[in-house]
């Protein structure tokens, strides 16, 4: 017994008269919803829902357009039930608007450039580029096994040269610019990971997010972006975004940082 509001199968009989109706393969109700119900289910729906995903991205011009951009997972291991939930978001998402007209555009890719993911490799004594090419192509398998509906014609990955050549590009015209510049500063450190931190990795414990060691706080020199220079104009640009949350408009602001001030000269005598 398969159920579904999107599929063209045939109605029950007790609601045929529905303008809205669950339907089923077979045109009977299973109260019993047992393990082989659902495997049922989800090898009746696997292959529709991959073939209507591709047919609904192709592009029309007509169409007005919608970005759907999920956080791209670490190809570090494997997907857990928290990946299952964010991309399940972000394709129910992406699915809504298409059943609305828009013409989604829903990508996929690999945040798989760092210290961790060679972390990772040096302990299974693997190049990382093997370890992450690999890990890769089994977490797409996963995604793929989620009937979930990514435009994997538009798949990048970090760690790719044809991606990480730009932002070499935006690199050294930032520093170019003048915008670029190293510095010490305090970060907080893994000592197992051996890498750095955003507070926002670190727990109410002080505890690294990924490998659960006391975070230390010490100095290390690290390039910095001038972002100062465009507070005032960033935090301005917050005001014209009316549908945004106001705690995510006041978490932004709180990155932007303050750039009030003066420059002033002491004149030394002797």
């Amino acid at each position: 017994v398969v159920f579904s509001l999107l599929g063209v199968c045939r109605p029950l009989p007790s609601c045929a008269s529905w303008s809205r109706c669950i339907y089923s393969v077979t045109g009977k109700w299973e109260k019993d919803y047992s393990k082989d119900t659902r495997i049922a289910v989800e090898n009746y729906w696997f292959g529709k829902l991959l073939k209507d995903s591709k047919e609904a991205q192709v592009f029309q011009s007509d169409r007005p357009k919608y970005y759907v951009l999920p956080m791209f997972p670490y190809p570090s291991g494997r997907l857990h039930m928290g990946h299952v939930r964010v991309y399940t978001i972000s394709d129910t998402a992406a699915r809504f608007q298409r059943m609305n007209g828009y013409q989604v555009l829903h990508p996929m890719g690999w945040d798989a450039f760092g210290l961790p993911a060679e972390n990772a490799a040096i302990e299974r004594g693997l190049h990382p580029d093997t370890w992450t090419k690999s890990n890769i192509e089994y977490m797409r398998k996963q995604i793929e096994s989620l009937s979930l509906s990514f435009d994997w014609d538009r798949e990048i990955s970090t760690c790719d040269p044809d991606y990480y050549r730009w932002t070499q590009y935006l690199f050294l015209k930032l520093y170019h610019s003048g915008l670029c510049y190293r510095k010490q500063a305090l970060v907080n450190w893994d000592p197992v990971d051996q890498t750095v931190l955003a507070n926002e990795q670190v727990d109410e414990n002080g505890r690294s997010w990924r490998s659960g060691a006391i975070v230390e706080k010490k100095y290390l020199k690290q390039w910095f972006i001038r972002t100062t220079h465009f507070s005032d104009s960033l935090r301005r640009g917050l005001e014209e975004l009316t549908e945004w949350s106001k705690y995510v408009k006041a978490m932004q602001s709180w990155w932007f940082g303050e750039c009030n001030g003066c420059y002033f000269d002491f004149r030394l005598e002797g």
